[in-house]
């Protein structure tokens, strides 16, 4: 018998969903110029800055960043392990993740870190993708998060 809203425990029948969105650092690299070059020299590997987040059902936004560790980040202001692992562990509590490019950027970018920090997979998740989303069921002028925002009057 499967649990029904009346006989089941409250965290069986909440479906916890995750918003959230990452912010990288670049890739430093030396190039001959500007468009379509082939790299000399790669100086340092991108890295995870912060995490944005919102659970659904909270009124407020948190943000986990670099400088929120401030042991680590005078030592080494490149080193991402606690921002990364706290990503790990929120994708690792949800049931759905909401992302505007998620598929393609976010989780990629957050699988290679997780992997690179030796965290491994989070507990598999579904995604909803909104740029995804955009795209296939409606036509604005532009599919950026900000656009979307601004034309649904969500700021």
């Amino acid at each position: 018998m499967h649990p029904s809203p009346t006989n089941c425990p409250l965290e069986w029948c909440m479906t916890k969903i995750l918003y959230y969105d990452i912010e990288t650092a670049p890739n430093l690299a030396y190039v001959w110029g500007q468009y379509q070059q082939d790299v000399i020299e790669h100086q340092r590997e991108w890295y995870m800055m912060c995490v944005s987040y919102r659970w659904e059902g909270q009124k407020r936004t948190h943000v986990c960043s670099l400088i929120d560790f401030p042991e680590s980040y005078v030592e080494d202001p490149e080193n991402d392990v606690h921002v990364v692992t706290k990503l790990w562990e929120l994708i690792d509590k949800a049931d759905i993740v909401v992302a505007h490019n998620g598929d393609k950027f976010d989780m990629r970018k957050a699988n290679a870190r997780f992997v690179k920090h030796g965290l491994g997979p989070p507990t598999p998740v579904a995604s909803i993708d909104t740029l995804k989303v955009a795209r296939k069921y409606f036509m604005f002028n532009s599919n950026r998060l900000n656009h979307v925002g601004k034309h649904l009057g969500l700021g």
